[in-house]
């Protein structure tokens, strides 16, 4: 079994403040680290045949098949057969690159103090109004849901059994100093 652990771990942050105006973003990323992704078995020939035939995802169409789809990408009905390669050989295709660099915050705010605030600065001292954005995007060449959701249940280095992916949260508020 293949060691699941990414190579190199990397992430990047910072505040940016002009006049009443600040931006703040954190990004991060796991480089070097390969995952199973179960909707590629699920799109196998034979789980489609006998496991779940009435369903299937958009890998079905990279099915190799010498006469509807010469052109598929995916191995078909021989993968899970043994014997179908020499020597009894298994192929896992369905490992895949599951490296990422996720934006996780960006944060733009505007500070209200002083005169800005005109009769509230009797009591209050700061308004800080602010739009934030929690994982607005990830940038990765993995096809599962998520690179970084939990992957285990099967398969090898664990599988993607279709857990939803980490939620994509926008929010407007204000901090509110008395």
């Amino acid at each position: 079994m293949k060691d699941n652990s990414p190579a190199v771990y990397v992430d990047f942050g910072n505040t940016f403040t002009y006049k009443n105006f600040e931006f703040s973003f954190f990004m991060y990323g796991q480089f070097g680290i390969q995952k199973y992704n179960i909707a590629y078995s699920a799109a196998q020939a034979g789980p489609l045949a006998v496991d779940y035939p009435e369903n299937s995802n958009k890998f079905t169409y990279r099915l190799w098949n010498s006469q509807t789809n010469p052109n598929g990408s995916r191995p078909s009905l021989a993968i899970g057969k043994m014997g179908a390669l020499p020597g009894n050989a298994w192929v896992n295709t369905d490992m895949e690159n599951a490296s990422f660099m996720r934006m996780r915050n960006i944060t733009l705010a505007y500070n209200l103090t002083g005169n800005l605030l005109g009769s509230l600065q009797r009591y209050v001292r700061n308004i800080k109004v602010y739009v934030d954005a929690q994982n607005p995007f990830i940038l990765t060449k993995f096809q599962g849901f998520d690179p970084e959701i939990y992957t285990g249940g099967g398969g090898a280095g664990g599988g993607s059994r279709g857990e939803y992916p980490q939620t994509r949260t926008f929010s407007l508020g204000a901090n509110i100093t008395f």
